[in-house]
């Protein structure tokens, strides 16, 4: 396949987008372009991400590299030598795109061969519904050079877990558009997608749809923080009597003494919900390894893709492969992903197990945890001690992850344990030096978006 005829590629990642709000027979949200796309082109169902935080999950998906190989302290985007980007540009694509105006996406808008590559979202939480689809409708239609790879990093979804209600969904409010803001959201970018679908031709173009990682959707609206006393009236006097040079300081204690005073509360609340709904009441940045911060979409449609519904346990990690290999790119050497592409063609692939490791908080945490996942089994522990927090869940009887079975079950953690040391055994080292002005920025940026 030459140049001339390669098709172009449209990847689109829609921040935290869970598999079931766009595919499954209980959905609530209304994704009609979805809906057609996966009826055109070939759906996993079955995908899942190594990490529950982008910049991991990123890492993964950009290298075909497991984080343990990029670094699982790492807080912004690390590109090695065999990234898609490079390798897309070693056959001669023309590289755009559109992320977040973040230190952390730096590497990849480097990549980038349009000037206008990044919006602002840190302080203006730009949507499709505020203008980020016309963007992206001026990026394709100003794409002249051919065969070219865009890459578009949609963060709609991520106000969500900070507690706000996304721009621009004011037109999906109605519960016609889903049952949760969650479901609302993804019915707006659904419908935005759809103009920008207008503008691509599905006949000399592939496009792929994923997520980063998943997400929790708080079971009937409510989080365990909904349930808290407020103490409105205390903080008030505190802030009036206080010295505003102690307020910080007073405000933590309040929060302490409100979670302590609303415990027995919530444990009631929660007494009759599985141990999958008291999860989705957790706050949204608790560091967690369970499938619904795991599960993502994997769409694959266009020129010289077929129609599939794939029910294969596949990875994060193999869609670099997979891409090399439709289009008849050399493989890149020393990854950890292998090719999905005889799914695509009906024909069957060895399963293989996803490394999985939590997006670290700033400093080490009791909570970092580490694990692997079969297709049957899930097994994840406490970083710092593998005996602590350890957790093994039958899959295929409790896709959930609801019975917590690893106590009668050591000879399946053991073994599972011994898997997830071999794998991390013989890592692929790679060094990226940062500056301490760029580590701040980095920080500052990952607290306005509640990761520290």
């Amino acid at each position: 396949m030459n140049s001339t005829n390669r098709p172009n590629v449209i990847f689109l990642l829609i921040d935290g987008l869970r598999k079931d709000e766009i595919f499954d027979e209980n959905k609530t949200s209304k994704t009609p372009n979805f809906d057609s796309l996966i009826k055109s082109g070939s759906f996993f169902s079955n995908a899942f991400s190594s990490a529950d935080g982008t910049i991991l999950a990123l890492n993964t998906i950009f290298n075909s590299l497991f984080p343990f190989n990029t670094g699982v302290r790492e807080r912004r985007i690390v590109l090695t030598d065999n990234n898609i980007f490079n390798i897309f540009q070693k056959n001669k694509y023309h590289i755009f795109g559109l992320v977040p105006d973040m230190e952390i996406y730096e590497p990849i808008k480097k990549k980038f061969e349009n000037k206008l590559n990044s919006y602002d979202w840190i302080n203006g939480n730009e949507s499709l519904a505020t203008g980020l689809t016309k963007k992206i409708i001026n990026i394709l239609q100003s794409n002249n050079s051919e065969p070219w790879i865009s890459y578009f990093h949609i963060l709609d979804l991520h106000p969500l877990r900070e507690g706000k209600i996304p721009n621009g969904i004011e037109e999906f409010e109605s519960s016609d558009f889903g049952s949760s803001n969650y479901s609302k959201t993804v019915s707006s970018i659904d419908y935005w997608f759809g103009k920008i679908l207008e503008c691509v031709d599905l006949s000399n173009t592939i496009i792929i749809l994923t997520s980063d990682h998943g997400e929790k959707i708080p079971y009937k609206g409510r989080t365990n923080s909904d349930m808290e006393h407020r103490l409105d009236r205390t903080k008030k006097i505190g802030k009036s009597v206080l010295p505003k040079k102690t307020h910080e300081k007073a405000g933590k204690m309040l929060s302490k003494i409100r979670t302590s005073i609303s415990k027995p509360k919530i444990i009631i609340e929660n007494q009759e919900l599985t141990n999958y709904q008291k999860r989705s009441r957790t706050p949204y940045f608790t560091l967690s390894l369970h499938d619904e911060n795991l599960h993502v979409p994997i769409l694959i449609v266009g020129k010289g893709i077929s129609q599939y519904l794939i029910k294969n346990f596949v990875r994060h990690v193999d869609i670099l492969p997979t891409l090399c290999d439709i289009l008849h790119f050399e493989l890149p050497q020393k990854i950890n992903g292998v090719s999905f592409k005889p799914l695509l063609e009906q024909k069957q692939i060895q399963e293989n197990i996803q490394y999985l490791h939590t997006m670290p908080y700033e400093k080490p945490h009791q909570d970092d945890a580490v694990g692997i996942r079969t297709n049957k089994y899930k097994y994840f522990r406490s970083v710092q001690n593998p005996n602590k927090n350890v957790h093994l869940y039958n899959l295929q009887k409790d896709p959930h992850e609801n019975h917590n079975i690893s106590e009668n079950n050591q000879n399946v953690v053991k073994e599972l344990e011994e898997e997830l040391s071999r794998l991390i055994k013989n890592p692929i080292t790679f060094n990226e030096e940062m500056s301490d002005e760029d580590d701040k920025k980095i920080e500052e940026e990952l607290k306005k978006m509640g990761y520290l």
